[in-house]
């Protein structure tokens, strides 16, 4: 038993989610929508029970909440709290406003009441650390912040009870998530989105959503167990905190180990394309974000240093990729990129905060006789805190495995030929086809491959 709840005091759903849990005062049940974003909690008092509801509004994306309303009893419903928003969340309002069925007429004079905003000031983790209100006070001499909350974290986010002053119930904590504090107490529960976090023990409650795809990690870890570089997104993704506020053009690039580092080859070849070779070079420069995405990785439009969109692809540009992972926050750089006529390839490098330090090439070739052929070549070295070796190759070969699939689709054409058993390259692969030291030829390479069609 854990903070008076019994072995059966929880109640989970099909998801893995807490349906209900029941402690030694409350029993608290959650409502979800189909997203799986809470909507509702109802929090009934065992001794009388007498129960409040909370509702929450969400976006349109359902990851960000707009307004929490509360309703005690059968009373009247009431708009406790709205999140202020920039381009992440500042603080909360306070309108305590009862909810109206008749016609508001506007006042004739606007008021502002001070001490309604709560402002949050977060660390490189977004863990709120300080919450303010709006106003100053003067308890002598000076003036100053008003403050309402104050908290200090150990590693992995139980509070320091030596350092811990949230005399104003401010509703988020560690990671900014919002803290369930009649669960467990005051900082020991959050609510992460896909499942429930104690900080106390540093374990969701529920398995990861994921964990078939990670055995190397406990499906019960936070942030794959690193606490002070990363986040946990939403309960099944680390994320590293370098990206969050490192420009891309500031990051790192993070090269290989060429004595150590595995090299893999993947290509297809089809004929009687329903797009011409042309085209299919202007598809990969304009919008290669469509053509590079896959089942494991969303690829996003190229940027600037600055993190500003840059219309192409080309050399010196960036592109953010969202693993589908415990590592979703990663960056490449387009460091080379030619074209010709019957010719393209660009190479991207892996940037600090990536899963990899590698390098990959895509190259696409006219072969003629209506013959097109797309490789992708790969040198990598892999965190092996995030992803053994043989896991990380099988989910990497999966990953390009569908960008075949995708070219494949796009040109509609007959694959006569088809590798996705990774196969070595050696260094001087990195050169177009064909190509050596001062060599301008443009044939294709000679790849000893299986020819086969997929599934």
């Amino acid at each position: 038993m854990a903070a008076g709840i019994a072995a059966n005091g929880i109640v989970w759903t099909p998801y893995g989610k807490i349906r209900q849990i029941t402690n030694a005062t409350y029993r608290i049940e959650y409502l979800y929508d189909a997203m799986g974003n809470r909507v509702r909690q109802k929090r009934t008092k065992l001794s009388d029970n007498t129960y409040v509801t909370t509702y929450y509004g969400r976006d349109a994306s359902g990851k960000n909440v707009i307004g929490t309303y509360e309703k005690i009893g059968t009373g009247s419903t009431v708009l406790k709290e709205v999140p202020l928003y920039g381009s992440t969340r500042l603080g909360i309002l306070r309108p305590n406003a009862a909810q109206s069925t008749t016609a508001i007429t506007p006042p004739a004079v606007y008021t502002r009441s001070l001490g309604r905003k709560e402002y949050e000031l977060t660390d490189h983790l977004g863990n709120v650390r300080v919450s303010v209100s709006d106003r100053l006070v003067k308890p002598g001499s000076d003036w100053l912040n008003d403050v309402k909350t104050q908290t200090d974290y150990f590693p992995f986010g139980m509070q320091r009870e030596d350092r811990n002053d949230n005399v104003a119930g401010y509703r988020y904590g560690y990671n900014g998530k919002e803290n369930d504090n009649d669960v467990k107490g005051e900082g020991n529960q959050q609510d992460y989105g896909f499942r429930i976090y104690d900080p106390r023990i540093a374990r969701f409650l529920s398995v990861d959503p994921l964990t078939a795809g990670f055995p190397m990690l406990t499906p019960y870890q936070f942030a794959s167990n690193r606490p002070i570089d990363g986040v946990d997104l939403d309960g099944k993704e680390y994320d590293n905190f370098m990206s969050m506020f490192k420009k891309p053009g500031d990051l790192r690039i993070q090269l290989p180990n060429v004595q150590t580092a595995q090299r893999q080859h993947y290509s297809i070849t089809v004929a009687d394309s329903k797009k011409s070779f042309q085209n299919l070079k202007k598809d990969f420069i304009q919008s290669a974000d469509y053509m590079l995405s896959n089942d494991k990785a969303d690829f996003n439009k190229p940027v600037d240093g600055e993190g500003n969109p840059a219309g192409n692809l080309a050399a010196g540009k960036f592109v953010h990729i969202n693993i589908n992972g415990p590592q979703n926050d990663s960056w490449v750089k387009v460091v080379d990129i030619h074209e010709q006529m019957n010719y393209l390839s660009f190479t991207f490098v892996t940037l600090e905060g990536h899963v990899e330090a590698g390098r990959i090439t895509f190259r696409l070739y006219d072969l003629g006789d209506n013959k097109i052929q797309f490789t992708i070549n790969s040198i990598s070295d892999v965190d092996m805190t995030l992803a053994p070796e043989g896991t990380s190759r099988e989910k990497q070969r999966e990953s390009w495995r569908n960008v075949l699939e995708r070219f494949r689709d796009h040109t509609s054409g007959k694959v006569v030929q088809w590798s996705d058993q990774p196969s070595p390259v050696k260094p001087s692969d990195n050169l177009p086809a064909g190509q050596t030291n001062g060599s301008s030829s443009q044939t294709a390479p000679n790849w000893s491959v299986s020819e086969r069609k997929p599934d």
